[in-house]
């Protein structure tokens, strides 16, 4: 329930109160939510406050507003941490996607500014659900990586 004696504003109070029931289900994709006049009376606020909740939601891409039919619940987002320590196939499967990978570029054999050694670069793409995501460039120590030449056919 709201709090109006709480620093939190009413609407953001309210804006909580809706996320909550999209992410447990109360609220599923494509299912329009309460009009502002029926929330209004639900939690017994002005349009303007319930207005600010559901900006609230359209921001994080919960919700989107369609002209003259109301607001309804979008589909759930996925996302992947690419910075995860775990790695690049850990974050895609912990958001539930299955990634495929492959070299794309012929190794180009460079003097490299990081690692301070020969190298080689080679391209990795990334997709899922045979739409492409990602493309990364990697350098490979070639002391550490040799012969990585013979097998940049196959899956990265």
């Amino acid at each position: 329930m709201l709090n109006p004696k709480s620093r939190v504003p009413l609407y953001h109070q309210l804006a909580e109160i809706l996320e909550e029931r999209i992410r447990s289900g109360a609220y599923r994709p494509g299912d329009s939510i309460p009009t502002e006049t029926q929330l209004a009376g639900e939690f017994e606020l002005g349009r303007p406050t319930v207005r600010q909740a559901t900006e609230q939601l359209v921001k994080k891409s919960l919700v989107e507003r369609r002209r003259g039919s109301g607001t309804f619940v979008c589909d759930a987002k996925v996302e992947v941490e690419l910075f995860s320590k775990a790695g690049l196939k850990a974050s895609f499967a912990k958001s539930g996607l299955e990634i495929e990978t492959s070299v794309v570029l012929a190794p180009l054999q460079v003097q490299s500014q990081h690692l301070n050694c020969p190298s080689l670069r080679v391209g990795r793409l990334v997709q899922v659900k045979g739409e492409s995501v990602l493309f990364e460039t990697l350098e490979l120590a070639m002391k550490e990586f040799s012969g990585i030449e013979d097998r940049l056919q196959e899956p990265f």
